[in-house]
């Protein structure tokens, strides 16, 4: 049986992915078969979840509303405190093992005050970036905002608002892109 693969894909992205899950076939970026000769639409194959990272341990609290809405949807996610500053090298050794594990999940950059974290994520992995900032400092948290807002281009991380909603807001958008992924 032949599949249709995504022409955007190179042959060494669908060799990791055709690693990571044991299957012969090729598959595309959303860990998705996608249909036969015959128009058969096959389902994924992939099993995808939703990766915090907080560039410091007092970020956690103020993310409780996504872990709450995460845990009511029934999705997969897990935690991680790895900042650009403070770790940046066990912050890209941990990005680099997840970009070549294949494994498929949209990661949730949280950070305060300069904000580097997010930019740093969306270049060190293929894997979609929301920056989430964090109220506090000097600035309440605009200079967190503005930092993963004015990203250069081709930092294509996007971004949730500055207030109580926004860990919520960020956890929907990422449940949202897995929907579209097929998870």
């Amino acid at each position: 049986m032949e599949y249709n693969v995504d022409p955007i894909l190179d042959d060494s992205i669908l060799n990791k992915l055709t690693a990571f899950s044991g299957n012969t076939s090729r598959t595309n970026a959303t860990g998705l078969v996608g249909r036969t000769k015959n128009n058969q639409h096959l389902q994924h194959r992939y099993h995808m979840k939703v990766i915090l990272i907080y560039g410091s341990e007092n970020d956690k609290p103020f993310m409780q509303p996504a872990r709450d809405y995460l845990e009511g949807e029934s999705l997969e996610y897990v935690e991680e405190v790895l900042s650009a500053h403070r770790n940046l090298s066990e912050l890209i050794e941990y990005l680099g093992k997840l970009e070549q594990s294949g494994e498929k999940a949209v990661i949730l950059a949280i950070a305060g005050l300069a904000a580097a974290l997010p930019g740093v994520v969306v270049m060190k992995t293929s894997l979609p970036v929301i920056g989430v900032p964090v109220p506090g400092g000097p600035l309440n948290g605009i200079d967190a905002l503005l930092s993963i807002s004015q990203l250069p281009g081709q930092v294509p991380a996007t971004t949730v608002g500055l207030h109580k909603k926004a860990p919520l807001n960020a956890a929907m958008a990422a449940h949202r892109i897995l929907k579209l992924a097929g998870s």
